[in-house]
């Protein structure tokens, strides 16, 4: 029934998190727009399973996500008028916040964004199927105003990708959009290692290739990105990380530990 390779599958974890933290009486994130396609996604592909940990630290990542670019986007210094979001997968970013930007493309491959089509009619997204990786293929989509500054959102991606594919994107990215912010989440070594044991990829997920041990040092062309600013699962709240296992507090609380798994605003050279 399904025609998502492994990849595209990837998209469902992160969907049925927000489903079931939709349901709970003091929600992460509140994404009723995703828990409203659950029957449908349902019948489709059945339902996921999703432990706490990952149903909190996927809300987590996408409540930081939202709360950068409703920044940015609100910030009249910014210049920020386009958004553009790759690998969107079932992300209901723009049901969650509909006044986001005045220009929001959502990118991902054929069968992702057929589903979208049939499941999210009418965003107003302009979406373009395309291998988010390769920007040549969706940078026309952009609005390319001498005063407009673009985000770009690359949520759950990067991970997955090979090194030397995410420079290449870098350098593609600030060769065609310099000054531009983006936004993506990243594990180190230590986070990815356990992640990649053969249990953890037994139900089929790809293995995490990219996980570079400091944001700092990524490249961007001749230059290297700008970091911002950082987060790990335990800069946020206590009342939002309540249901994290004592195990997981303590782990994300150890030094090495805090940014194994990180959440990064950044910004490409100008």
């Amino acid at each position: 029934m399904s025609d998502l390779d492994a990849l595209g599958r990837t998209a469902l974890i992160p969907f049925w998190a927000r489903v079931h933290d939709a349901l709970l009486p003091s929600p992460i994130l509140g994404d009723h727009a995703a828990a409203a396609l659950a029957p449908e996604v349902e019948r489709r592909f059945g339902a996921e399973p999703v432990g706490d940990a990952t149903r909190v630290g996927c809300c987590l990542r996408n409540r930081a996500m939202d709360e950068w670019i409703a920044d940015l986007a609100a910030n009249g210094n910014s210049g920020v008028r386009t958004v553009v979001d790759i690998g969107v997968g079932l992300d209901t970013r723009l049901r969650r916040r509909p006044q986001l930007a005045e220009h929001y493309v959502e990118v991902d491959g054929e069968a992702i964004m057929n589903l979208r089509d049939d499941l999210l009619p009418g965003t107003g997204a302009v979406r373009v199927r395309a291998d988010g990786m390769s920007v040549d293929e969706w940078i026309d989509a952009v609005d390319h105003q001498v005063s407009s500054v673009t985000v770009l959102v690359l949520e759950g991606v990067l991970a997955y990708q090979d090194p030397s594919r995410v420079s290449r994107f870098f350098a593609d990215a600030a060769r065609c959009l310099p000054g531009a912010f983006v936004v993506f989440d990243n594990l180190s070594p230590l986070a990815a290692w356990p992640a990649n044991r053969p249990a953890a990829l037994a139900q089929g997920r790809p293995r995490y290739v990219w996980s570079p041990w400091f944001t700092r040092r990524i490249p961007a062309g001749s230059q290297r990105l700008r970091i911002l600013q950082e987060r790990g699962f335990g800069d946020f709240p206590r009342d939002l990380t309540r249901e994290f296992s004592n195990r997981n507090r303590i782990v994300y609380s150890l030094p090495p530990m805090r940014r194994a798994y990180r959440l990064t605003l950044a910004r490409l050279p100008d």
